[in-house]
């Protein structure tokens, strides 16, 4: 501390700290304006904006080209809305986007400014601070934008809308979005019985845990990615073998025979099913020593072969 900050007001000490303390709890506007002109220090400029009362100075430090908190310290005293409106088509840093929009206490403002501002990055911004179900909803159901119809559809909580906007949606893009926001089974259920998107479907697919159902798509899925994927998550044994079935696609075919327990279902599909691949899955799982010696001699294919000479050396036998 220097000897001269003895007689001086604590807003001019040489400690900043003690400075901008000093500011936030300033009351005189000679010595506001003094700092506003005198100071160097951004922070304790930006405290004394902080303390302006009248609009036409706020406005006059908020559409400057001071340093960009000097700019929000202004910015947070402004409620004319007319003003932050003009101030949004004019910025272009994404954090004055945001605080202008928060600042703005009108809705119906709020709202214009989601559905029709020119610029995409300021109605996403204005659409997070939109909570109107109604209003999101109309922008989830109508927008044209994808982006902002997404933004907007993932704000909306009531169920039935969700569901609503994730049936209807053109974009896949925002449907499978929505299916995070869906936790109940029997909605997926239905949403997957009339999608017919491969990206959407596989999304439904891999949030639904009911083995009937997926046992439903196996039988009716045409691509077998997807079938595929159904077929992993069944554990139940009985369906597991139905998969086994020869007019199965083989790659379901290989998840029955990666997955089913039982040796004498194993044992049919070494003996019958005709991808050497799924046999020699199968090969791997059985423990029936007959049945692995039987195909160590007389598979079709050499590689299913050797695999079961050597599931018959891990066993033992």
């Amino acid at each position: 501390m220097s000897l001269f900050d003895l007689f001086k007001p604590k807003w001019r000490h040489s400690n900043r700290a003690i400075r901008l303390d000093a500011v936030r709890n300033l009351t005189d506007p000679q010595a506001i304006d003094r700092i506003l002109t005198e100071e160097t220090v951004e922070e304790i400029r930006a405290a004394a904006v902080s303390l302006l009362t009248d609009p036409a100075r706020l406005q006059a430090f908020a559409a400057s080209d001071q340093p960009k908190n000097i700019r929000m310290a202004a910015i947070n005293r402004i409620t004319d809305a007319g003003f932050l409106k003009i101030m949004i088509d004019k910025e272009r840093d994404s954090d004055m986007i945001t605080l202008i929009l928060s600042r703005i206490p009108d809705r119906a403002i709020m709202l214009e400014i989601a559905r029709a501002h020119k610029r995409r990055e300021v109605r996403l911004s204005a659409m997070a601070l939109i909570d109107d179900p109604e209003a999101l909803l109309q922008i989830a159901g109508r927008e044209t934008d994808v982006e902002v119809r997404k933004a907007a559809a993932m704000r909306l909580s009531e169920p039935s809308a969700i569901e609503k906007i994730a049936r209807m949606d053109t974009s896949h893009e925002v449907r499978i979005a929505l299916l995070d926001r869906i936790g109940n089974s029997e909605t997926l259920i239905r949403l997957l019985e009339s999608e017919r998107h491969p990206k959407v479907r596989e999304a439904l697919v891999d949030r639904i845990d009911d083995s009937r159902v997926l046992a439903q798509v196996v039988r009716t899925e045409t691509n077998s990615k997807i079938a595929r994927r159904a077929a992993e998550k069944v554990t139940d044994e009985e369906i597991l073998r139905s998969f086994a079935e020869p007019e199965r696609h083989p790659e379901v075919r290989l998840v029955a025979a990666q997955r089913i327990r039982s040796d004498d279902k194993l044992a049919e599909i070494i003996r019958n099913d005709p991808s050497g691949t799924v046999r020699e899955a199968a090969v791997g799982r059985v423990t029936d020593r007959n049945v692995l010696s039987e195909c160590a001699a007389g598979d079709s294919e050499a590689f299913v072969r050797k695999a079961a000479s050597r599931r018959i050396a891990e066993l033992g036998g």
